[in-house]
């Protein structure tokens, strides 16, 4: 699998949906819709009184003006359309934009069309997919909310099975309308999804709270957030709770973004922050206190994953693992990464994680089983809050810090270039310290300092071969330096997530 093209994959195609409506734009009409102004008819649609009268009148590539206002409708869009609304809510989270769009759901995009749609609050609707928006075409969300919506079956927010892009969307307060809901923000059926600088936080479903990706669909996600959403299995279905933030069985990659806080509320849970049985690609981004709690009166069983779980293949770069745990009631294993699949990582922090329950030791940091595979380089795993820093050995590339030696790693003495046992890695609260994610960052005597491998980091781009993608910057996009008199001379890199770069 080649990270670089299914992201360029996904851009073009979303890049020539977008070149291919250019020139209708260009000589676009021009319809206006105001439901509250006392000359509107949906005849002489001067303005129109509803938005579905000026869709059916308008003709392809036409730019349709929403005034303020709420529009109970369940709109239908089946031509190339530009749809504009006033705006969105002035205060973050209050679901009570300039244009509410409300319907069940408030938006149809059919197969084939192309629709260009923004500055709308799209809310209150309920569907059996997509409670706010059922996508089959190509549709360009942008600069809206989509809050409050719930789904009998797929996508309480969204459900896309075409070709989707987000770019500065809220995804918010979106629900199951009943037991057994998959992707309580998003739920990629087929097709592809660019999402970009946008939000999914307290929606709650029973599988993916925050997004749900089905087998061969594919979601990128970039210099966005995940936050507080839930996978909430209290009520009974034949739906597994897992996947707090993501759920994903088909093609995720994720960059530059923030999955933290998000819980799956079940007594046997899976994957706090990711669950993955699919293909996922993680860079530059944070997995940070994310966890499992348990369901009172039902019988305590056994969590996997308070962070990611994996059975799929998964590749992380660049990216740190931070205070993802277990309810202390579970039995719960591997608090920042549970592993029965192929998983590699390259230039990782995992620290402060904790297990729960009996499987305090467990690998609160790792913990690998089922026959899963670890491949672990220029990589700390250290300082977990509860708990060892793995569960049986990783599989090391080299120049690894671990600081309870549960991990495998071979020092010099055996012959190899990892540092096992260290009692004092040097790592700074969780914080920003500068990109678009938070970080641990490095005390300027951290053994992590110029002690990555002097030939330079790598990542491996698919899991499971060799490490041949060359790394140029770390989590925050700083570039790697070496500091002179610190640290091992010369270094390609500092090991972890962060490369140390002093004050002036």
């Amino acid at each position: 699998m080649d990270t670089i093209s299914c992201a360029m994959r996904v851009r073009v195609a979303l890049l020539a949906a977008t070149v291919s409506i250019l020139p209708a734009i260009a000589q676009a009409a021009a319809h206006n819709v105001d439901a509250a102004s006392a000359a509107c008819d949906d005849i002489a649609g001067a303005p129109f009184c509803t938005v579905q009268a000026a869709i059916n009148a308008a003709a392809a590539g036409d730019r349709i003006e929403i005034a303020a206002g709420s529009y109970i409708e369940t709109l239908t869009i089946d031509r190339n359309l530009t749809l504009h609304g006033a705006g969105i809510s002035a205060v973050e989270g209050a679901c009570d934009g300039q244009t509410n769009l409300l319907g069940a759901p408030a938006v149809s995009v059919q197969t084939g069309v192309i629709v260009l749609l923004t500055d709308v609050t799209i809310k209150g609707g309920t569907a059996s997919l997509g409670g706010g928006v059922n996508n089959a075409g190509i549709l360009f969300l942008a600069s809206s909310e989509v809050c409050q919506n719930s789904a009998f079956n797929q996508g309480g927010g969204i459900y896309s099975s075409g070709a989707l892009s987000l770019t500065r969307v809220q995804v918010y307060d979106n629900q199951q309308a009943s037991a057994g809901v998959e992707g309580g923000g998003l739920f990629v059926a087929s097709g592809r999804t660019l999402v970009r600088n946008s939000t999914f936080t307290s929606n709650r479903v029973a599988r993916g709270g925050g997004i749900s990706v089905a087998n061969g669909a594919t979601l990128v996600l970039s210099r966005s957030t995940l936050k507080l959403n839930f996978a909430d299995g209290t009520l009974p279905s034949v739906v597994s709770s897992r996947g707090g933030g993501l759920n994903n069985s088909g093609t995720a990659i994720i960059d530059q973004t923030e999955i933290g806080e998000n819980v799956v509320l079940d007594s046997a849970a899976l994957g706090g922050g990711i669950f993955n049985d699919g293909i996922l690609l993680m860079a530059r981004s944070v997995l940070h206190d994310n966890g499992t709690d348990h369901e009172l009166g039902v019988p305590i069983a056994t969590g996997f994953g308070g962070g990611l779980h994996n059975t799929g293949l998964a590749t992380i770069s660049s990216s740190t693992v931070s205070g993802n745990l277990f309810n202390p009631l579970i039995l719960g294993f591997g608090g920042g990464i549970s592993n029965t699949g192929s998983l590699s990582l390259s230039n990782v922090t995992i620290t402060e994680n904790a297990n729960g329950g009996a499987g305090f030791g467990g690998g609160a940091g790792i913990y690998l089983s089922g026959g899963g595979s670890v491949r672990v380089r220029n990589s700390i795993i250290a300082a977990q809050a509860v708990g060892d820093d793995c569960g049986f050995g990783v599989t090391t590339d080299g120049y690894n810090i671990d600081s309870d030696g549960t991990c495998g790693l071979v020092d010099v003495a055996g012959g190899g270039t990892d540092q096992p046992n260290v009692a004092d890695v040097g790592l700074s609260p969780l914080a920003g310290n500068g990109g678009p994610t938070i970080t641990h960052d490095l005390a300027d005597d951290s053994p992590a300092i110029d002690g990555g491998n002097p030939a330079g980091c790598m990542a491996d781009p698919n899991g499971v071969g060799p490490a041949e993608v060359p790394l140029t910057a770390d989590q925050r996009g700083r570039a790697f330096v070496e500091i002179a008199g610190i640290g091992g001379n010369p270094s390609g890199c500092d090991i972890g997530a962060v490369e140390f770069q002093p004050a002036p």
